[in-house]
This record gives C-alpha cells, structure tokens and sequence, in this order.
C-alpha cells in the first residue's frame, strides 16, 4: 500500500508542477515549494540556488514558517559556514534528520526558527548541481526515509521547472534586447536617411557662397566656409556610415570588383590623409593588383590608416604594406602606438565597439571588416603594447588580370607632399 501511495502523491505532484506557468524563476519556485510543502505535510519548503558566494532561496513556501524565515533573514546563507544546506549543495549529499536541534553541523539560525524535523536533496538545473531543496517541521520525526526518496525524485522535476524558466526568461531577454535594437536601428537609418537630404542642399549653398567670396577676395569668408563645409563633409560621411551598417544587415551592399593597381590605391589613400606628424611608409610592389570595388577598399583602407594615425604618437611611423601570396594578396597596416585595449580585442570588429581614446561611433571597423568579408577576404588585428597591425588578406587576382611580380627596386617609398 505504501509504494501504491508514494505512486499516487508523485502522480499528483508532477501534474501541479507541470501546470506552473514558466513567468519568472522567483515566482515559479514559491509555487513549486508551496506545492511541496502541502504534498510532504511541511512547515517551510525551500529551493535554494547559488549566487556567488551565497545560496539564496529563490523559492519558498507561502507558510507562516517560510515567511518567519525570510523575517529573520535565514533565506539568504553563506556557502561557507552555511550548515546543512550549504553541505547538500557543495558535497552533493542527502540530508535527514528527526532532531534538528541537536545537530551541531547546523547553524544556530535554524534551531532558533524552531526547525526540528528536516529533509534535504541537491537540486540540479541543467545537467548542473546549482543548489538544494529542502524540507523542514517544527515536529519532531516528521519525515521518513519514503519522505527522502520522494523529495529525491521531485528534485529533478523542480530543477526541469527551474531550467526550463530560465530558459523562457533568456529568450525573453533576447527577444526584447533584439527588438529594441532593431528599433533603434530602424530609427538611425531613418534619421541618417533624412539628415542627408538636407545635408546635400545645404553644401550646394555653401558652395555658391564660398565661389562668391572668392570672387571677392574675402579670406576670412572663405576660411570660415571652408571649415564649415568640411564639417559637412564629415556628418555626411558619417551618415554614409550608417546607412551602410543597414545595407550589410539587409544584405544589400553591392560591389563593383575590377582590377586595381594597389600601390596607385594607398597612394590615393595617404594623401587624404596625411597630417604631417606621424611617418607615412608605403611598402608595396609597383605591379601588386586586387581585384576589388575600388570605393568599397577605399573606405576600408582609408579607416585603417586614419585609425593607425589617430592611436600614433607624433613622430612614429605607419607602414603599409603589401605582398602576393600563392592564393591571396596581403596588405598591412602597422603602428607604434599603444597596441589595442585587452578588454576591446574581443570586440573590435563590432558594432559600436569604442575604446577610451575613441572619438566616432564605433562603426569604421565594423563596416572595414563586413566590407572585406563580403569580397570573400579576412580583416584580422594583432596587437601588443608597442603598436597594433591589422591585416587584409583578399583572393588573388584571376589568372591574367596582373602581370606577374618582377624585382621592384623602388617600392619602398615615403610619403611627401
């Protein structure tokens, strides 16, 4: 008759526990350990899970015994010197006793709760042993050996409960975090959208009025119109940036790949860049060609270098490279800068990744290395102390696009005005 009855209390725990909904773990294991706590006649049910250096009871039975407990703070226990819960969690042991008060492995806080009966098993949330499920009387002998094994069997299905909300409360995050981020991207593509639209008349306008001035000689108003539509310059190119970042999430940037002679390339690249404090290295073979869109590397190698600039102190060199290897062309550009931040290494090619000296949006490098991996290449950085490299490696040409590489005597070249 007793297994017939331990069949039937099971039977009727797990379909109480099957119909708790999965809203929040906090919510769901009071209504598991409340459950419990009436299947097992207890006073106090608890299920405790780790939190760092504590096991904190995430669950607890709505019970005048459980409420005591959380009055006098006894739900929040330290892993170490934490008594026999802290003992089932860390050893993975089962726990019983019918005189509690005169256990000395537990801790004073529970024989002063009245505790005299109590049960305890590990609790295991995703194949992992997180922490315990207990059960306590203030009677004396209230529980059995059956009352153990029962606890021992339903401690698996508490901790399904609990994996299976964490689980729900994951994708949820998730879910939420990408809406708002989809959102907020929607909202920037807008915005940039519709910020070049008046950035485009608004530099024609600065453009008539800048040839009038010079017309008339007047420095100052060319000087000041000048700088004006440079700034204008630089929100364009910064919509620009943002309006690729939703090309690539669409998957609608396009490319227009054709053979480029290399050396030409960073040449064109230097010049607008250049600012006369930092060393400007071009090492490349006159005859090293790509096969690219030209305004697409462009913009890459153009944030290469003015990322290469802007982390360079004055008077150090930036070298760039490049090289034919049997099935790619490999182009560098390498600092003497302070190397790359190590919390920023793993990010760095992300969105909105920025660092301490970091003045845009966080979105150059992202665009460099989605813009390279979308001509079939790798964009990868290498970083110490004494400087940083990123390197570009791309598809070799098709056969017949370049000559082949002869002796350059001349590739090595420093850049002058």
């Amino acid at each position: 008759m007793t297994g017939a009855r331990d069949d039937r209390r099971a039977l009727r725990t797990l379909e109480q526990l099957l119909q708790i909904e999965a809203r929040d773990l906090h919510h769901a294991l009071d209504e598991a350990t409340t459950v419990l706590a009436d299947v097992l006649d207890a006073e106090k049910v608890d299920a405790f899970l780790r939190d760092a250096d504590l096991l904190r009871a995430r669950g607890t039975s709505e019970t005048p015994l459980g409420k005591k407990q959380q009055e006098m703070g006894l739900d929040v226990l330290p892993i170490v010197g934490g008594g026999r819960t802290a003992q089932i969690y860390e050893n993975g042991t089962e726990y019983l006793h019918h005189r509690v008060d005169e256990d000395e492995g537990e801790i004073a806080g529970m024989k002063e709760l009245g505790v005299r009966s109590a049960i305890g098993v590990p609790l295991i949330v995703g194949s992992e042993r997180r922490g315990a499920l207990l059960a306590a009387s203030t009677r004396y002998g209230a529980f059995d050996e059956d009352d153990l094994a029962f606890l021992r069997s339903v401690a698996r299905w508490v901790g399904v409960l609990a994996h299976r909300v964490e689980l729900t409360e994951g994708a949820t995050r998730s879910a939420v975090e990408r809406g708002r981020r989809l959102a907020a991207e929607e909202l920037v593509t807008v915005l940039a959208h519709d910020l070049g639209n008046y950035l485009t008349p608004l530099r024609g306008r600065l453009e008539l009025l800048l040839r009038s001035a010079r017309r008339e000689d007047r420095l100052e108003a060319q000087r000041g119109l000048e700088m004006t539509i440079a700034n204008v310059d630089a929100i364009t190119a910064l919509t620009a940036d943002l309006l690729d970042v939703s090309r690539i999430e669409e998957g609608l940037l396009k490319l227009a790949p054709a053979p480029l002679p290399v050396r030409e390339l960073l040449w064109e690249v230097v010049r607008g860049l250049e600012t006369g404090t930092v060393r400007i290295i071009v090492d490349v073979p006159r005859d090293l060609t790509i096969f690219a869109d030209h305004a697409r590397i462009r913009q890459v190698l153009s944030n290469l270098l003015a990322n290469a600039l802007h982390h360079s102190p004055v008077g150090t060199t930036v070298t760039l490279s490049g090289a034919r290897e049997p099935d790619a062309v490999v182009l560098r550009v390498t600092d003497e800068g302070p190397g790359v931040p190590s919390d920023i290494m793993p990010r760095v090619f992300t969105r909105y990744a920025r660092g301490p000296r970091s003045t845009g949006l966080g979105i150059g490098l992202y665009l460099a290395e989605r813009i390279v991996a979308a001509h079939g290449g790798t964009l990868v950085l290498d970083s110490t102390p004494s400087g940083a490299t990123f390197t570009l490696r791309l598809p070799g040409p098709s056969e017949g696009t370049v000559a082949k590489t002869d002796a350059d005597a001349e590739r090595v070249a420093e850049y002058t005005d």
